[in-house]
């Protein structure tokens, strides 16, 4: 008698058929269901070659280096393809195995035990370890895991610790595996965690390619699956099935409900829908911004859950959901209620402006993120936003250092030529607080952005610079500065890779350019010097925001550059941020019948805001705040770089002073910086909500294990949950610096 599961090929007898029985029943088979299914699948199987690595290394006669291994992943990544490509590799090679769907049975301890004795053929008296131990290697696979969570603590301590060493367990789980086999340290050696993501670019167009999908799909097709092998699967079958014609996602309902049923099942209970429809909507979901979005004081419950939910990811001051995850559930309330999204958006913004009113401006940067997130499908804002719509977050943008200077002069160099390079290095000697720089993972300039300042008092050097001595002289013939006032420039700005195209780091600077305009005291006129002028003209114009001034046109490298402005006189913040808050998909009262911009709870309150900012003076603590924050992840990125350290503020700081002790030299201070470091993180360690955050930063900083994919692969995190980690870890690091600074 064979075993009735897929894959099975368990012998009572306790050893495998010889090979010479195996060929024939594989021969005898091999139009069977089961192996036909197989091989289908295994035509079209791409990827996942280094968890396939793991996983066949349980074929091996060698000791196991690991009990149990898990795929989690969310639905539709491909989860139990693997493991049934495995059953069939466990079937051609001879090697006892059983597969049992979680789904299919009760979550409890009898049912899970008749339904492995039905698998393993076995009466009630024979117990199940003893049947095993037979065995020189026994694999047994078990898909959706997560419905045996109620049992888990059961499992763990009664039934998996009698398993024989030769037996492996293989599980498939949509939810993270819970404790023990997280936290216990005997636990975590056996169990070996395998996350499974998206497809690259890559292994998605070489899945079209064995679908035959004709090659100028594939672009559409990539773009709305985004490598999800279920997405991408189902958006094919489709396509197939019509015969031809462009792919359009947004002409498909019954593909999207398909998604949504995927990903969130059969969601019958209101508060967890509500709770995920907010979490689409917004970019960034905590506990507050979820309570203010649904209306309700105590959401604990709903974060919990959301916080649960395989496809949902982690940041340091929040949630979000997947890219592909967001745009199915947004798709599907834009089908069945778009009034629900409006006032969800509507929520969210009263939420933002209350927050932008306050007088602290530490996360003012993420606030305007998540405000502008809300009008991404905007014209103006959808290139830059759209960039960044997940909840992966812009490259953070901080001061440049002095250090940084020759980096920033060489890129400019490659792009535009030695005279750029002349004249950026000459606004660096007069303004070196215009540069703001986005580091790479190792701490070098992958883009800057230069702002500088006009006023008479600078007339010197804005006449070496052709293009600022143009604008200056344009300034003049507008009343400016007789009337007094600021007017800033923003000259140069450089992404390492692609210049001026289209990136997450550009799209970071224009965040930033958004943040400056509101923030500078009495500002009265902004600048921006962009190359190729003809591309980012229509989205001005449309708008009527940094219109181009069109009788200023330069070249520079061979490339024509044109100049944009924004008059604060004659469209100052409140009105230009009246027209923010009328853009479309911003809720309710936000255009009237006509088209017509109307007013907004949140218009008055970023106003307010921005008053207080401007009230304030440009020096403000919370610039003090940034710039320390920027040393201090300056100083942990090059931990183990003396010269750098050397040329870091913070070796002036008291701390360091302090700690050197009185009359220093540079190298005492370096040490005493590198010492404090250390002591900040790990103290961090010491604090058990915050271990994973000082082990980010242990083996990133100070005890470094190569590249940050590295170092996630070697803490066995996902990317994107590592880079979490990351940055929290910084700012906490940073936090308990600031304020130990202040105490001095």
């Amino acid at each position: 008698m064979r075993n009735n599961l897929v894959g099975g090929n368990f012998r009572p007898g306790g050893r495998p058929a010889p090979r010479t029985r195996r060929l024939n029943d594989m021969m005898t088979h091999s139009h069977s269901w089961a192996m036909r299914l197989a091989e289908r699948r295994a035509r079209t199987f791409v990827g996942r070659e280094a968890e396939l690595r793991v996983l066949r290394g349980v074929l091996e006669p060698r000791e196991l280096a690991f009990q149990v291994i898990a795929l989690v992943g969310p639905p539709g990544c491909g989860k139990t393809t693997l493991l049934r490509l495995l059953s069939t590799e466990c079937h051609e090679a001879g090697v006892p195995h059983a597969f049992i769907d979680a789904r299919a049975i009760q979550p409890s301890t009898d049912a899970l035990l008749r339904a492995l004795r039905g698998a393993l053929h076995l009466s009630e008296a024979r117990p199940i370890p003893a049947a095993l131990a037979k065995h020189t290697r026994f694999i047994l696979v078990i898909d959706n895991y997560d419905a045996f969570y109620p049992l888990h603590d059961w499992l763990c301590e009664k039934f998996f610790p009698q398993l024989p060493a030769s037996t492996a367990v293989l599980l498939g789980s949509r939810k993270p595996l819970p404790e023990p086999w997280r936290t216990d340290p005997a636990w975590r050696e056996l169990v070996k965690v395998l996350e499974l993501g998206n497809l690259s670019e890559e292994e998605a167009r070489t899945y079209l390619r064995l679908r035959a999908v004709p090659q100028e799909e594939h672009e559409r097709l990539i773009a709305f699956s985004r490598g999800h092998p279920l997405a991408l699967s189902l958006a094919v079958d489709l396509y197939l099935q019509r015969g031809g014609g462009p792919f359009d996602p947004d002409a498909e309902p019954g593909l999207m409900q398909a998604l949504v049923r995927r990903f969130m099942g059969d969601l019958s209970d209101p508060p967890l829908r509500a709770a995920l429809e907010a979490c689409a909507v917004v970019r960034v979901t905590t506990e507050a911004v979820l309570s203010a979005v649904l209306g309700k004081p105590d959401v604990r419950a709903e974060f919990d859950w959301l916080c649960s939910l395989s496809f949902v990811d982690f940041y340091s001051v929040g949630i979000y959901p997947h890219d592909l995850v967001r745009d199915v559930l947004l798709f599907d309330m834009k089908w069945r209620n778009p009034d629900r999204l409006a006032e969800l958006r509507r929520r969210a913004l009263e939420y933002y402006a209350g927050r932008l009113q306050r007088p602290a401006s530490s996360d003012f940067e993420d606030l305007i993120e998540d405000y502008l997130f809300l009008h991404r499908d905007h014209a103006v804002f959808s290139p830059f936003l759209r960039v960044g719509s997940s909840g992966a977050i812009l490259p953070t943008c901080e001061p440049a250092t002095a250090a940084d200077h020759r980096q920033m002069v060489a890129l400019l160099r490659r792009w535009e030529g030695d005279e750029s390079a002349r004249l950026l290095a000459r606004w660096l000697q007069v303004q070196p607080s215009g540069a703001q720089a986005i580091r790479d993972d190792c701490g070098n300039v992958a883009a800057f952005m230069f702002t500088a300042e006009l006023d008479a008092s600078r007339k010197a050097h804005i006449g070496d610079d052709p293009i600022a001595h143009a604008i200056w002289e344009y300034l003049e013939r507008c009343g400016f500065p007789a009337d007094g006032g600021v007017a800033t420039l923003t000259r140069f700005v450089v992404v390492a890779q692609n210049y001026q195209e289209l990136s997450p780091e550009l799209a970071a600077f224009a965040v930033a350019v958004v943040q400056h305009c509101l923030t500078v005291p009495d500002l009265k006129f902004s600048f921006n010097v962009l190359v190729h002028p003809e591309r980012w003209e229509p989205l001005a114009a449309a708008t009527g925001f940094f219109p181009r001034v069109s009788e200023l046109n330069f070249e520079v490298g061979g490339r024509p550059v044109g100049v944009f402005m924004q008059d604060w006189r004659a469209v100052p913040p409140d009105v230009w941020l009246k027209r923010l808050a009328g853009l479309p998909g911003t809720g309710k009262g936000a255009e009237n019948q006509h088209g017509e911009a109307g007013s907004s709870p949140s218009t008055q309150a970023l106003m307010t805001r921005a008053a207080q900012a401007r009230s304030n003076g440009s020096q403000t603590p919370d610039a003090s705040r940034e710039r320390f924050d920027g040393a201090v992840r300056h100083a942990l990125k090059h931990y183990h770089v003396w010269d750098m350290l050397a040329s870091n503020p913070l070796v002036d700081a008291k701390i360091v002073h302090k700690t050197a002790g009185p009359g220093a030299g540079i190298a005492a201070r370096v040490q005493a910086l590198q010492d404090i470091l250390r002591d900040a993180v790990e103290f961090l360690g010491t604090v058990p909500t915050r271990e994973r955050l000082y082990r980010a930063l242990h083996y990133t900083y100070l005890e470094p294990q190569g590249s940050q994919e590295q170092t996630a692969e070697f803490l066995n995190l996902p990317f994107s949950t590592y880079r979490g980690h990351l940055r929290a870890g910084i700012r906490a690091v940073a936090d308990l610096l600031w304020h130990k600074e202040a105490d001095l």
